[in-house]
């Protein structure tokens, strides 16, 4: 299903950063910026064989810089 996405503030080729956190660019995915911290996305999005994970990684990390969320290194934390 797909959602319309947030106000963007950065987009790339498969994912935006918007005032939500970090969605693709086709409204099927959403990961609020609350969540940008936990250190298991990069890993949990490369599975995923529809992703750019380039681009991915890209905005990620732009998505962090922009809400000002630094990565955790565990989860727990």
């Amino acid at each position: 299903m797909t959602q319309p996405l947030s106000r963007i503030l950065l987009k790339g080729k498969q994912w935006a950063v918007t005032t939500y956190g970090l969605e693709a660019l086709d409204g099927t995915y959403a990961t609020p910026k609350g969540r940008l911290g936990e250190s298991d996305w990069f890993e949990h999005m490369s599975r995923k064989t529809w992703v750019d994970v380039a681009d991915f990684e890209a905005m990620l990390t732009e998505a962090r810089r922009i809400h000002g969320i630094p990565p955790k290194e565990n989860p727990a934390d």
